[in-house]
């Protein structure tokens, strides 16, 4: 495992712009509703409310359904923390600042800042899904793993609108899953669906994990018999640099749609490749996305 291990997601974390250009740090501040009751938390995505306060985003699925993502007309971008003065007086040296907000905190002078850039460029965590009728993400501190054939695509925005007062991160993450996939746990899918709010830019290399085996039967269609299954997950790259023919090298982007017992996978393309033959699965825990068209309230004419 590369540096550092991703045991949880940790919500939507700005990087850069979409152009190349540099995160600054800048943010925009929005006043919170005092004694506003949700607590928010560094990586949640927020909106305005009518009334021009800021508020936790309808926008995430629920862990109960994971249906088309509607736009939200008042999104307006990212929290990265809040202000305000506490309810039994000031600090010494001025204000609290927190990476999270404390719901039901009495305060009438609370801010939130925003990272409201529609062309920001995030990191996060991808997110494990159970197989069900609903794909949602009951274990939503399960990690997942994507690969590069995942980059173009669309991925769900989830969350539970929760988060750590530990270390004040959000719970959320992104899935490519649609409803009803019958991969297994852990399953992880490609979506072409245009009613999701993000799309996939990148991968992050530096959290990669490489789970080396090798094959123990001759392979000649999209199942593997490898040695062990641990440690290999749905959407890892799958890599067999023997392979004679079909999608077997490391710009095939061939990926890993199920782990069917503890020594077979089926991957997404037919490989053929001798027995005993070196294999490579490659898993990217994180990845870089950007908010699709419609999604971001600045790209939306809608007014709240």
């Amino acid at each position: 495992m590369a540096y550092p291990t991703i045991d949880a997601p940790y919500g939507l974390k700005p990087i850069n712009l979409i152009g190349g250009q540099v995160f600054a740090g800048s943010t925009r501040m929005y006043p919170i509703l005092q004694a506003y009751s949700t607590g928010i938390f560094n990586g949640d995505v927020v909106e305005l409310t009518s009334t021009g306060t800021v508020a936790i985003s309808g926008l995430a699925i629920a862990t109960g359904t994971q249906a088309a993502q509607t736009a939200r007309a008042g999104t307006v971008g990212v929290f990265l923390g809040c202000e305000y003065s506490p309810p039994t007086g000031s600090p010494i040296l001025g204000k609290q600042r927190q990476q999270f907000w404390p719901a039901n905190t009495n305060a009438i002078d609370a801010v939130a800042y925003v990272c409201d850039d529609p062309d920001t460029v995030f990191q996060t965590a991808v997110l494990a899904m159970p197989a069900s009728a609903n794909n949602t993400a009951t274990a939503i501190s399960t990690i997942g793993y994507m690969s590069p054939a995942f980059v173009g695509t669309n991925v769900y925005y989830v969350g539970a609108n929760a988060g750590s007062t530990a270390t004040g991160n959000s719970t959320g993450g992104v899935v490519g899953n649609t409803a009803g996939a019958s991969n297994g746990a852990g399953n992880i899918i490609k979506t072409s669906a245009n009613t999701t709010a993000f799309r996939v830019v990148g991968m992050v290399e530096e959290s990669a994990v490489t789970v080396p085996t090798s094959l123990t039967a001759a392979a000649s269609s999209t199942s593997l018999t490898v040695a062990s299954t641990t440690g290999v997950f749905p959407g890892m790259q799958v890599i067999i640099p023997a392979f004679t023919a079909g999608s077997g090298g490391a710009g095939y982007n061939n990926y890993v749609t199920a782990v069917t017992s503890a020594t077979a996978v089926t991957v997404a393309n037919s490989i053929t490749a001798p027995s005993n033959a070196a294999v490579a699965f490659v898993g990217h825990p994180e990845v870089l996305v950007k908010w699709n068209f419609g999604y971001h309230g600045y790209y939306n004419a809608t007014s709240v």
